[in-house]
């Protein structure tokens, strides 16, 4: 009896030390170095203890993956940590095995029935994903979409509706889960779909239910990494939750590589998590490395290789407090289309905030078709061709500040003139419908703030729903400007309902002759509601071409225009 209580007042105390973990440091684990390379010293620490600190110095590191619990802290920026190959570390989960549902899903409830319930219990992750591709328009309204829930458009993209839960309850095979479906039609089968949509596309023949195991409570904090052209991906993020990447510099003044030798860097690439944040964590890219990215050729081969921070298929999660100089699109929400794990899923429900994004190529911050529910709020772009580009479905973009010195001749891929040149913030290919831009400021563009058509014939704007409200726009040629592409032309006029109150729009003082306008309309525009703003400088303050129809335009205060409302050919 005396052995037996020893032995169980051990086994407390040993789960009590790992309840109160004491942060060990990786100097004590020198010994366990492989040369040069600390990643078995760290893997040793770790094993010591879930927290561990890496004093100042200088640290040549090969891949770590991290487990549950696991925290690495530094000391700051004097603690450098020099990647060594692809990444640095790696947080990585897993999916099991799909289990196809036997009964369609109740738009909207919490009850799945399933073929089998392969090991799941009360507690569970889950991933749900559906049969229906969200980005696909094709078909009979109301049988093979609904208008009110397609999440974007293109050629090639497969983002299935599907969403992270858990297992509230589990009845022979009835599931019920923790939260209500957030999207419709999940379905047993795949005879409500429409046909082919073509060799590019995957299809998938029924929803399904899938257990996770998510990596939880990884905390990575306080340290600086110095960029490498092997590591193009310091840190993945994949199947994981609850998870916190805080106070990291990573600078570089060399340009990466991915192993195919193609250029690209994503520094933090963070794919299918919950609840997990990146916040106040700087990117620092030298002047040199600033320019080779300046001098690529400005087209599409060149429009996603320097991504740095990239939230997919996601839930409740995001950028807070970060900073980046340079790249593409410095800050991404975005959905998998991942023709290798058989199409992705939306990002829900995540924001970038009080960010900072400077010297971008194309935008500071991007939201991704087949993204819902986003916030953009309380952030700064400057010296960027485009701010923020919104092509995600019920966005929310507020107080947000944005600027640039690009001239209004800017003419490339995403600012070609005709188009509305270069973006304060736009909304643009056809889907980022429920769109709320609120309280922003914004200086120096072309067009202040934008709705424009994609390039490809289905990105076009059907609907819009959108609301433009208390913007403060300045040295703009255009306040607002819509783009139809032809394929919109050829649809004809459709109502786009959209709300423009309360802005304060003004003309820059030397336009070049331009043909400036407060707010500009071409032929098929319609279903614009124009009240409240002020216009001032513009050679129009409204200018609608030939075509318009419901367009009404109420209350507004016209300030040195030459004329307030014109109708042009």
């Amino acid at each position: 009896m005396i052995t037996r209580i020893l032995k169980v007042g051990a086994l407390l105390g040993f789960l009590s030390n790992i309840a109160t973990a004491v942060p060990v440091s990786l100097a004590d684990y020198a010994a366990h170095k492989d040369g040069e390379d600390w990643a078995p010293a760290i893997r040793k620490a770790l094993a010591a203890s879930p927290e561990i600190h890496i004093p100042e110095g200088r640290y040549m590191i090969s891949e770590v993956k991290l487990a549950d619990g696991m925290t690495i802290r530094g000391s700051g920026n004097e603690t450098v940590l020099v990647p060594l190959g692809t990444r640095l570390f790696d947080i990585n989960g897993s999916v099991g095995k799909e289990i196809p549902i036997t009964k369609d899903i109740a738009d909207f409830s919490d009850t799945i029935e399933l073929k089998n319930k392969e090991g799941l219990a009360p507690g569970d992750d889950i991933l749900i994903r559906g049969q229906r591709n969200s980005m696909i328009r094709e078909g009979t309204a109301g049988v093979n979409y609904s208008t009110d829930w397609v999440l974007g458009r293109t050629r090639k993209s497969s983002c299935f509706y599907g969403e992270f839960d858990t297992v509230k309850s589990i009845e022979g095979l009835e599931l019920t889960t923790g939260n209500k479906r957030l999207f419709p039609d999940y379905f047993k089968d795949d005879t409500r779909e429409p046909p082919s949509l073509g060799k590019d596309f995957i299809q998938r023949k029924s929803t399904t239910v899938s257990k996770l195991s998510l990596v939880k409570n990884v905390t990575l904090r306080d340290f600086k990494i110095e960029g490498t052209k092997k590591c193009c991906m310091p840190f993945r993020v994949r199947y994981a939750k609850d998870c916190l990447l805080e106070n990291i510099t990573f600078s570089t003044n060399v340009e990466s590589f991915k192993k195919d030798g193609d250029p690209d860097l994503s520094v933090v690439y963070a794919i299918y998590v919950r609840d997990t944040t990146v916040r106040n964590f700087t990117v620092e890219l030298s002047p040199e490395l600033l320019a080779i990215l300046n001098a690529k050729e400005k087209a599409y081969v060149n429009f996603s290789n320097y991504n740095l921070f990239k939230i997919i298929s996601s839930t409740r999660s995001g950028l807070e407090n970060c900073t980046a100089n340079g790249g593409t699109h410095p800050f991404n929400i975005t959905r998998s289309a991942s023709v290798e794990s058989g199409g992705g899923i939306p990002s829900i429900d995540c924001f970038i905030r009080n960010c900072v994004a400077s010297n971008c190529i194309w935008s500071g911050l991007k939201v991704q078709q087949g993204c819902f529910n986003t916030k953009v709020t309380g952030n700064t772009v400057t010296a960027s061709a485009q701010g923020i580009i919104i092509c995600g479905r019920n966005t929310t973009v507020t107080n947000n500040n944005v600027s640039t010195q690009h001239p209004y001749s800017t003419d490339f891929y995403y600012t070609h003139v005709r188009r509305g040149g270069t973006f304060g913030i736009a909304v643009i290919e056809g889907y980022s419908c429920g769109t709320v831009i609120k309280d922003n400021v914004i200086s120096g563009f072309y067009s202040g703030i934008a709705m424009v058509d994609g390039y490809e014939s289905k990105n076009i704007f059907e609907e819009g729903n959108i609301v433009i409200e208390n913007n403060t726009v300045d040295k703009a040629i255009r306040g607002f400007s819509l783009y139809k592409n032809n394929h919109g032309k050829k649809l004809g006029t459709k109502n786009l309902n959209v709300r423009i109150a309360g802005n304060s729009f003004t003309c820059t003082e030397s336009t070049e002759n331009r043909e400036t306008a407060g707010i500009y309309l071409p032929s098929f525009s319609a279903g614009f509601n124009i009240s409240g703003n002020t216009f001032v400088n513009f050679k129009d303050g409204v200018s609608l071409s030939n075509g318009t129809d419901l367009i009404n335009i109420t209350d507004n205060t016209f300030r040195n225009c030459q004329t307030e409302i014109t109708r042009t050919k």
